[in-house]
C-alpha cells in the first residue's frame, strides 16, 4: 500500500466525525464551575482521614475484599489512586493513576469512594478542595 494513500483515508475519515449532541449524552451546562482540587504543595493544612494514618491503614484492611480470581491466581500489585478532599470533607474524582487488574484496581476504587468524610486541606483558614494520591497494595499473605 501507498503511503499517500494511507494518509489521504485518514484524512477523508477526520473529516467524516460527526460530534454527539451533548445534551443526548447526558451533558448539562452549569452556571459556574467548580473550583479546580488545589495542589496539596499549595495548603497549610494537609486532609488527613479520621483518626489519622493508622486508622486509615485499618479501614483499607478491614473494607477491601481481594478479588476471588486474582486471589487464587496469586496476583497483587499495588494500586495507585488519585482523588479529591472536597472542602467539606468528602472523597470524590477518584481515578486510577496505575493500575494492577480491572479487579483489583475496582476494588480499590470502591473501598476509596465509600469512605468516611476527611478532615479537609486547608489554605490558611479556609477549607479547600485539594489533590491526595493513595497507593494501596494488594498482597497474599
Amino acid at each position: 500500500m501507498d503511503d499517500k494513500k494511507v494518509v489521504e483515508v485518514l484524512d477523508t475519515a477526520i473529516f467524516r466525525m460527526t460530534l454527539p449532541n451533548l445534551t443526548e449524552i447526558g451533558y448539562k451546562e452549569m452556571d459556574t464551575l467548580p473550583e479546580p482540587p488545589i495542589d496539596p504543595w499549595a495548603l497549610t493544612h494537609l486532609p488527613t482521614f479520621p483518626g489519622g494514618e493508622a486508622a486509615l491503614f485499618k479501614f483499607l484492611r478491614d473494607n477491601i475484599k481481594y478479588p476471588t480470581f486474582e486471589q487464587t491466581m496469586s496476583v497483587g500489585g499495588k494500586v495507585t489512586l488519585k482523588l479529591a478532599v472536597n472542602e467539606k470533607g468528602e472523597v470524590e474524582q477518584v481515578e486510577v493513576m496505575k493500575g494492577v487488574t480491572a479487579n483489583i484496581d475496582a476494588e480499590a476504587l470502591r473501598v476509596v469512594r465509600n469512605m468516611p468524610n476527611w478532615s479537609p486541606g486547608k489554605q490558611g483558614s479556609k477549607n479547600v478542595t485539594c489533590w491526595f494520591i493513595l497507593p494501596i497494595v494488594f498482597k497474599m499473605n
